[in-house]
């Protein structure tokens, strides 16, 4: 039972690092030629790296919450032992992390977005 319960944590774990890594701007980056650009080009790449960020997230997110209702709706269990485990409370909390960071990463195309007109208006 304590393998299937730590695979639950592990994925629950992982979507509210990615979370919480975006809130801290964490996520590995390359920069050693955005540097290169100018302040409006590096704006330009900030928006369409958290705009397609934002639109894989947007699939997950929906396909997680999805797939979560679904296995709460069949009552889906793991057997692991002598235990029978339900396994729709970890798909709602994956889904519950995976939103948290679809809303984190709105926020930050928004300013980004906002960061581009302004540099735009300066221009």
């Amino acid at each position: 039972a304590s393998i299937e319960i730590s695979e639950f944590l592990i994925a629950i774990g992982v979507a509210f690092g990615f979370a919480w890594a975006q809130i801290q701007k964490q996520h590995i980056s390359v920069d050693f030629v955005f540097r290169y650009f100018s302040q409006r080009g590096q704006a330009l790449i900030t928006v369409f790296d958290w705009a397609l960020s934002f639109f894989f997230i947007s699939m997950l997110t929906y396909a997680s919450w999805l797939i979560a209702w679904e296995r709460y709706l069949s009552e889906e269990t793991k057997f692991a032992g002598t235990l029978l485990i339900p396994v729709w409370p970890a798909r709602f909390l994956f889904a519950l992390g995976v939103t948290l960071l679809w809303v984190i990463l709105l926020s930050d195309v928004i300013s980004a977005i906002s960061s581009l007109v302004k540099r735009g208006v300066r221009s």
